[in-house]
């Protein structure tokens, strides 16, 4: 063993029943930690992916490669009452 890791142990065995529960705490954590951090992330395509092979999603879309029918969006104008002031009221 670690000379480090020996000393570790022997501090370890004296400790009162309290603080032996405290350190499991700290020790899973630290675990969790690195075992997240291990993990690979999956990219936006591999998640929709996955979504579509769960089925969440009917299919992956494709991308968006093309943004020139956005080019001249204009907005418009809507008088009356706000839609979350009407889905509130009728929620009641």
């Amino acid at each position: 063993m670690d000379a480090v890791l020996e000393r570790v142990t022997e501090a370890v065995r004296i400790l009162p029943p309290e603080d032996l529960l405290k350190l499991r705490d700290l020790v899973d954590s630290l675990l969790e930690d690195t075992q997240a951090a291990e993990q690979p992330q999956m990219t936006e395509d591999e998640f929709e992916q996955y979504l579509a092979e769960q089925g969440f999603l009917r299919e992956a879309p494709a991308p968006v490669n093309d943004l020139s029918p956005y080019e001249n969006y204009q907005l418009i104008e809507v008088t009356g009452q706000p839609t979350s002031e009407m889905i509130v009221e009728e929620r009641r």
